[in-house]
């Protein structure tokens, strides 16, 4: 089941995108990453979710940490707890994780 909020693209125009991916099994590759077409391998554990997105134009230019014309060359794909929240007492520990590997 995919959450998508915004739009990837509307006829010509290309908006910011955000998908959740809600119990997305694993492991995810992402192919073509950078200029050597490597592939980047996500996997998680006791993250049920992943989320891809990227800021385009707009929000891209409101981020300090990222150069204004570098979105669309970007994706960004992480692990998430998205479906459902988790309850977490005083005291109790919550943990997870998320491995990114260059195949």
């Amino acid at each position: 089941m995919v959450l998508q909020t915004g739009n990837c693209r509307s006829g010509s125009e290309t908006y910011f995108c955000y998908r959740v991916y809600l119990k997305a099994s694993l492991p995810h590759d992402i192919t073509n990453v950078g200029c050597n077409q490597k592939t980047l391998r996500l996997t998680k554990e006791n993250f049920p979710d992943t989320v891809v997105w990227n800021p385009w134009a707009e929000k891209a230019a409101a981020m300090s940490d990222f150069g204004n014309d570098e979105y669309p060359n970007m994706v960004c794909v992480e692990a998430g707890y998205v479906s459902e929240g988790v309850n977490l007492p005083a005291g109790e520990v919550f943990q997870a994780s998320q491995l990114l590997e260059v195949l």
